[in-house]
């Protein structure tokens, strides 16, 4: 039996390496001159390939009910089973897995090399513009053919890596469905604070539409000349979308209690209000709330009015954004979007309207958030969909 992968990615190796056996011939169609070129950007290029904590909110799609039927405690097993069996040991730090060697290139190769161990075919610099079906199965740009196809091509994000979407085309001309698709962990476009830019720190971030919130992270953040950034901003930018009248609210102050700012002041009343809060606060924060106040950084907290002590109050711990939209997808880790779950067998990855047709990792409608969510995504499909194949040997 021939199969052919389209995508020389992580969801493509890993479907290549546990689909090859004795009675099947493997042959991955890669559009760049090397595999894993986005591969190797993973987690600033360290591997953060998985995470001890997985629920349905670690991930975007608009079938959550399904999501359990892919990344369960039973295939993370296997996953990691496997990359152990390639040489991929973890090094796991608060719930983060990254290879021990926190090293992309490390994993990119090993599992380039396990590939080659197998006898699997590459077929590099071949972009495929054409897939038709054939009496045999499928047939590529006219010369390429096979029993068996897996679409690994990725998504829309990073196209220089060479995901650029474009295989969608033709595979829509197949009457294959999409959901809408959004650049996804990226940065948010908000109001642009110059005196703010550049500056980092942790704090909440919550994200409302018409005051309804809709979700909120907690983690660094960084104000920049279009907006906000930081990886607690990028697992927000999933819920921005076609979303209007979206609004961001910082809190400076995540881990106090709602009494923190009195008692403090309390403890610290003979001091000013910029001297009680430098040591908390980043100062250039500081300096801008008491600029947007017209409250004195030299005033004592017991000296001001109430509405602005609650003016204050609400600058420390709701400091709000007015939000246009995201960074495009050359600034996106990944493509929110993708080809609806309920339209392939999840057991399989194989397409529920093309006999033989599979699709595995980013081109699914399965989103992780930052936290090698979506490379578990990756693995974990391609191992499904080798396996099936496999198993029809």
């Amino acid at each position: 039996m021939n199969i052919i992968i389209i995508g020389a990615g992580p969801s493509g190796m890993m479907c290549a390496i546990k689909a090859k056996n004795g009675n099947n011939n493997v042959t991955i169609i890669e559009k760049n001159d090397k595999v894993g070129k986005k591969l190797l950007l993973t987690g600033s290029g360290r591997c953060n390939y998985a995470n001890e904590i997985i629920n349905s909110d670690c991930y975007f799609t608009e079938n959550s009910d399904l999501i359990e039927n892919i990344i369960n405690p039973g295939e993370i097993d296997l996953m990691h089973r496997k990359l152990e069996s390639i040489g991929i040991y973890p090094d796991i730090i608060n719930g983060y897995y990254y290879p021990y060697s926190h090293n992309s290139a490390s994993v990119n190769n090993l599992l380039f090399e396990k590939c080659k161990s197998l006898g699997i075919n590459f077929i590099f610099n071949e972009e495929v513009n054409d897939i038709k079906k054939s009496n045999i199965g499928f047939k590529i740009n006219n010369k390429y053919e096979c029993d068996k196809l897996v679409i690994a091509c990725g998504g829309k994000s990073y196209p220089k890596t060479g995901s650029d979407g474009e295989l969608y085309l033709i595979l829509k001309k197949l009457g294959i469905n999409f959901t809408k698709m959004y650049p996804c962990l990226t940065q948010i476009k908000a109001d642009s604070i110059k005196e703010l830019s550049g500056v980092r720190l942790n704090a909440k971030v919550s994200l409302f539409e018409n005051n309804k919130l809709l979700s909120c992270e907690t983690g660094e953040l960084q104000f920049t000349n279009y907006g906000i950034s930081g990886i607690c901003v990028f697992n927000l930018s999933g819920y921005v979308k076609d979303n209007s009248n979206l609004t961001i609210k910082i809190n400076f102050l995540p881990f106090a209690e709602e009494s923190f700012i009195e008692n403090r002041m309390k403890l610290l009343e003979n001091l000013s209000l910029i001297n009680a809060f430098e040591s908390i606060i980043n100062y250039k924060v500081l300096k801008y709330i008491f600029k947007k106040t017209n409250i004195s950084e030299t005033a004592r907290y017991k000296s001001l009015t109430e509405n602005e002590k609650k003016l204050f109050k609400e600058y420390l711990t709701s400091f709000t954004l007015k939000v246009y939209g995201t960074n495009d997808y050359d600034k996106a880790q990944v493509t929110m979007g993708g080809i609806p779950l309920t339209d392939i067998n999840i057991s399989t990855m194989e397409s529920n309207t093309i006999k033989n047709l599979y699709f595995i990792g980013e081109i699914l409608d399965l989103t992780g958030k930052c936290g090698g969510y979506n490379l578990m995504q990756c693995f974990i499909t391609g191992l499904i969909a080798g396996r099936n194949i496999n198993d029809q040997n």
